[in-house]
């Protein structure tokens, strides 16, 4: 009977680690490159345009470097439909300003509304057929213009499209590797600028073709974080329809 249970006692140890193992592998922890990981086919089914690594044994994580990296950007594309929500936080010494974005696309028409951080609307952009149209809840005031680069969808949320990679100087890049966040496949990628000391550092989505979450640094203090809390195919159902209960003026 003792050596029985001595018996399970071992089994059920060597469950123990198994599940410590996995769990340590799955965990949120950053990848880096020199590590093993599994990178599925469904990670890249939003941007079949990627070609994903053959897939052999533990599978493989492609190395990422600044000779390859602006390669891997111009295969990334962003869906057709999108809903996306992010925070941005910006800092000036012990103060800080926090508001949030909203961008809702479909079918060539996008929205980006900006509210406050207690859920105030403050301001809406319908963009459609190469015109804007600007509401100002603060005031109750609005009007239409041609679209812009002043309100597109990077200067409104403050989060660089993949063009701004692309056109980067290569030699800026201090950090590019293969990282998990929320157990997802992201591309995270740093630039320093010496001469005005600072730093930038990205992590974009393969599934979205977007920067999921960013942060700048200035003489190593950071000034602006800006994060996604949500971001989806799924439209929601008041699309292009501000509830009057967001609308105020503080």
């Amino acid at each position: 009977m003792k050596k029985k249970l001595s018996i399970l006692k071992y089994v059920l140890l060597a469950a123990a680690l198994c599940a410590l193992v996995w769990w340590g592998r799955t965990h949120l922890a950053p990848v880096v490159p020199e590590e093993s990981v599994s990178m599925p086919e469904s990670e890249f089914a939003k941007n079949p345009e990627l070609s994903p690594p053959k897939i052999t044994g533990e599978g493989v994580t492609p190395e990422i470097s600044k000779e390859n990296i602006k390669a891997y950007l111009k295969t990334y594309k962003t869906p057709n439909t999108l809903y996306w929500n992010i925070k941005t936080t910006i800092y000036n010494g012990a103060a800080s300003i926090t508001n949030n974005a909203r961008y809702y696309k479909k079918d060539g028409s996008e929205l980006i509304e900006i509210y406050t951080a207690n859920g105030g609307l403050q301001y809406s952009y319908s963009i459609s057929g190469g015109n804007v149209k600007i509401s100002n809840y603060l005031n109750g005031e609005s009007f239409s213009t041609a679209a812009s680069e002043q309100y597109s969808r990077s200067s409104l949320m403050r989060m660089p499209e993949l063009s701004y990679f692309l056109n980067a100087p290569v030699k800026d890049i201090t950090a590019a590797r293969f990282e998990l966040m929320d157990n997802r496949q992201i591309l995270y990628v740093e630039y320093t600028s010496p001469s005005f000391s600072q730093t930038e550092k990205y992590w974009i989505s393969l599934e979205y073709g977007v920067v999921l979450k960013s942060e700048c640094y200035t003489a190593g203090h950071l000034t602006m974080a800006i994060q996604t809390s949500e971001i989806s195919e799924t439209l929601p159902k008041r699309y292009f329809k501000p509830r009057r209960s967001y609308r105020h003026s503080g």
